[in-house]
């Protein structure tokens, strides 16, 4: 068994970048260019620096790749300056083949918790390691995906490290390959419905200029994910320029992902009730004064001062000219407590609120942003 193992680690060896690369600056500057020229990502960084800024110019958002620091104090360490380099050449490879940023990210961070639990891989804490990085508290999918970064990292860098490290991967790897997936479930028809009438009651009246600019993305996302599904990734990535007339009839501009770990995009143009397109016209007319923007939905309105029309905080953060999930997230969490909540009286199991039997004004749980892929109306 423990031959079979090490055969199967052995096939799983792809291209490797020589670590001792005199050109690799050179090399991550082209990278750099490609990057960018082909409107995927743009690294705001050096290959030496002990974080990686990566934009992704699809969506906008920002990640951080953090790698261990080096600093004058710890800079004459050989296994940090190895380890470290090897986690480049890695990240350099993922880059390289268009990887997620979010799964890059995720993929430093899991190897790098393993060599500081296992110092590098020492012998002496093998037991620790087995212990802590794959305690037993965690779940399958967690010691899975632990040991499937490991395996990756490994089988790309070719690096050395004693059989024992290796067999205790391996076996957590594959020992856990059989994890249950956990299916996405939808609302029930009561909470939806509850939900509708709610958001069509709210944006029937007349509601302050703030309070418009702060939770239209809610009118909009709930309108128009129930006729076209779309991932929240994707609707919040609707450019600014997104309606077009033709002949009378209404048609929106759609970012479409193949799926989660793709970056690129395409773009479906699909037709829209004349009522949506006019509303996204006309918040198009009411946010003209907020300035520039990538997309059409506006980030962090509800930290937009009206009478000075100007943001009152986050104004130099450049993620400022997009809409990102985060910000629908927060919009929507705010709705649910401020609106739904307070305003409407409704308590919701799912936040511990107690509940009585001739409750009626209640919700089993929170509507989440990519529950209308599949529709829920």
């Amino acid at each position: 068994m423990i031959n079979q193992l090490f055969d199967q680690f052995e096939t799983l060896s792809t291209e490797t970048l020589d670590f001792f690369d005199q050109n690799i600056q050179d090399k991550f500057n082209k990278l750099k260019l490609d990057l960018e020229e082909n409107n995927i990502y743009k690294i705001h960084n050096e290959f030496n620096d002990n974080v990686w800024r990566c934009e992704n110019l699809q969506n906008h958002s920002f990640f951080n790749i953090n790698f261990f620091y080096i600093t004058k104090k710890n800079k004459k360490d050989l296994n940090l300056s190895k380890y470290q380099y090897s986690l480049k050449s890695w990240a350099f490879s993922l880059l390289e083949r268009h990887y997620n940023l979010s799964s890059i990210h995720k993929k430093i961070k899991k190897v790098k918790d393993a060599l500081k639990e296992s110092n590098f891989f020492d012998l002496d804490k093998l037991e620790d390691f087995k212990q802590n990085f794959f305690s037993y508290k965690l779940t399958e999918r967690t010691k899975y995906d632990r040991a499937s970064a490991l395996d990756e990292y490994l089988s790309y860098t070719e690096l050395q490290i004693d059989e024992a490290y290796m067999l205790i991967i391996l076996e957590t790897y594959h020992s856990n390959s059989n994890y249950k997936v956990t299916l996405r479930t939808i609302p029930s028809s009561k909470d939806t419905l509850k939900f509708s009438l709610i958001i069509e009651d709210y944006f029937n009246k007349n509601q302050s200029a703030d309070m418009y600019l702060k939770y239209y993305p809610i009118y909009l996302w709930w309108n128009l994910t129930n006729i076209i599904p779309l991932r929240i990734s994707e609707f919040c990535l609707i450019p600014h320029n997104c309606i077009n007339e033709i002949d009378e009839e209404y048609f929106i501009t759609l970012p479409r992902s193949k799926n989660k770990f793709d970056p690129t995009l395409r773009w479906d143009q699909l037709w829209i009730p004349k009522d949506l397109a006019k509303s996204i016209l006309e918040y198009k007319v009411r946010t003209k004064d907020l300035g520039f923007s990538k997309t059409l939905l506006y980030y962090s309105t509800e930290k937009y001062g009206i009478r000075k029309k100007e943001f009152l905080t986050f104004s130099n953060e450049k993620d400022a000219y997009a809409f990102l999930y985060k910000d629908f997230s927060f919009v929507l969490d705010t709705f649910y407590s401020k609106i739904i909540k307070d305003k409407y009286g409704f308590l919701i199991a799912e936040d511990g609120d107690i509940i009585s039997e001739s409750e009626e004004k209640f919700m089993t749980r929170r509507i989440r942003p990519n529950d209308t892929r599949v529709s829920v109306k």
